[in-house]
């Protein structure tokens, strides 16, 4: 398993079922796909720990950058470009595009703190921390950031291109599915997408699929710690090659290790 643990008006090329029609914000309906009035379960983490993921953020990017009527706190209204390289997709948004001097590498573009706090109040959540605001989204920069380094990892290349991804937090993974209800070694993920990667030069879209779990920090006075598990989808024979050889990687590293001295010398 490749996994780490790790401390956003055009169409947007994001599915993603979850949010809020109405209520008062919060986080854990936000994160979970469930409606904002819902109460967290108790195991749940307190306001301002959790953090959200790169495609139930994507929706914030395609609104206004200007502050609210009753908002309190200044927001930014900058974006943080990633360091994800944009694939070939006919469905890139204009607000991914439209600042091209700021992002002449053609990558990802997340969105500022005012657009991701205007979606909020927008989809009917009210009392929001403001406050909490930019902390929620550098947890959200850095966890996709992950994402993306675990699946170059898979990959073996560094450059590697995003064509689109999918939330999809109401849909189980059968790997995590098994993990949280058979097993019962975790709870079940927070969330749930689907990434689809191509290789420079190609058209062919692989898809990765990612769950985002909690662990329990062994510090009971710390917020639980992000869990990222990324893999290729086992639907193509390729998957299966790439599960494999990440599997003799981990069940044997000094085999691996040697196949890999042998592979270098070889082309050297």
């Amino acid at each position: 398993m490749s996994a780490e643990q790790s401390d956003n008006s055009s169409r947007c090329p994001v599915k993603h079922d979850g949010g809020s029609d109405s209520g008062t914000f919060s986080f854990w309906g936000w994160l979970g796909g469930t409606n904002g009035n819902d109460s967290p379960p108790s195991e749940a983490l307190p306001e301002g720990c959790k953090s959200p993921t790169f495609a139930s953020l994507e929706e914030a990017a395609r609104h206004a950058q200007s502050p609210h009527p009753d908002q309190k706190i200044l927001l930014s209204t900058s974006r943080q470009v990633s360091s994800i390289m944009r694939g070939t997709n006919d469905d890139i948004p204009r607000h991914q595009t439209e600042d091209s001097s700021s992002n002449k590498d053609n990558k990802w573009v997340y969105p500022s703190e005012q657009q991701f706090y205007n979606a909020m109040r927008r989809k009917g959540w009210s009392n929001i921390p403001e406050d909490s605001i930019p902390t929620v989204l550098q947890i959200h920069n850095h966890i996709n950031e992950r994402t993306w380094r675990n699946i170059q990892e898979w990959e073996s290349s560094d450059e590697l291109l995003l064509a689109r991804f999918m939330g999809r937090p109401k849909d189980i993974s059968p790997k995590a599915f098994f993990l949280s209800k058979v097993l019962r070694m975790y709870d079940p993920p927070f969330d749930r997408h689907d990434w689809y990667v191509q290789h420079p030069g190609s058209q062919e879209q692989h898809r990765y699929v990612i769950d985002y779990y909690y662990l329990p920090n062994p510090d009971p006075n710390m917020p639980p710690i992000p869990y990222v598990d990324a893999r290729p989808a086992l639907d193509h024979p390729r998957a299966v090659w790439l599960q494999g050889k990440q599997f003799l990687k981990s069940a044997f590293p000094g085999i691996t290790a040697y196949i890999n001295k042998w592979n270098g010398q070889s082309s050297g």
